[in-house]
């Protein structure tokens, strides 16, 4: 074999070496880009997630907070005996205010809760629409049932006891429902995190 045949030939096995890795490179590189951008991808819909669970779920335990209030305040009138004197009925006029006021208020944020539960059943899955709309309902029927016990008491109904158990029932399953949405959506993002 002449010299010159021989760089012809170590020419063009450098080529074709260079070639190739040059294709190699460029398909796992290709590769690499598109695994960093699912991995963007996955992480964006995880902060949506996170926002739209998170924002919901402070505006429901707002909420809840303006109902517990309202039934502390009722609950408060009726620790001791019956108020007698004019002080004794001051003191609960006070509470039946605020009991009023902490209701208005939580029935103020419902539009915001709704809108937000649009938001986490845009997000899903299925399991976290589903307990965001129980809890939603629970919420609804606790404001419900201490409208009406505010009404009752403010009215002097007889029977208002009735509706103290019917708001303290309604209480204890928006809690219940409250604590259900937490462990719902803390599976889903730890579902999110596994890797695809």
């Amino acid at each position: 074999m002449d010299a010159g045949l021989a760089a012809v030939l170590g020419a063009a096995v450098g080529a074709i070496g260079a070639s190739a890795t040059a294709l190699i490179t460029g398909a796992l590189g290709r590769s690499q880009t598109r695994l960093q951008l699912r991995a963007e991808d996955y992480r964006i819909v995880d902060e949506h997630r996170r926002s739209s669970y998170r924002n919901f779920f402070e505006c429901t335990e707002i909420t809840r907070a303006h109902l517990g209030d309202a039934r502390s305040n009722l609950s408060t009138m009726f620790d001791d005996e019956a108020p007698v004197s004019g002080d004794d009925m001051a003191v609960a006029d006070i509470l039946l205010e605020r009991a009023a006021a902490a209701t208005k208020a939580a029935e103020a944020k419902f539009p915001e809760i709704h809108s937000l539960h649009a938001a986490v059943a845009i997000q899903g899955p299925n399991s976290a629409q589903t307990a965001a709309a129980d809890l939603v309902d629970a919420l609804r029927r606790q404001l419900e049932h201490t409208k009406r016990w505010t009404v009752s008491v403010q009215d002097c109904w007889n029977g208002w006891d009735v509706y103290e158990e019917r708001a303290t029932a309604a209480h204890d399953l928006a809690t219940a429902r409250s604590l259900d949405f937490s462990r719902v959506v803390s599976i889903a993002l730890q579902l999110d995190r596994r890797p695809r």
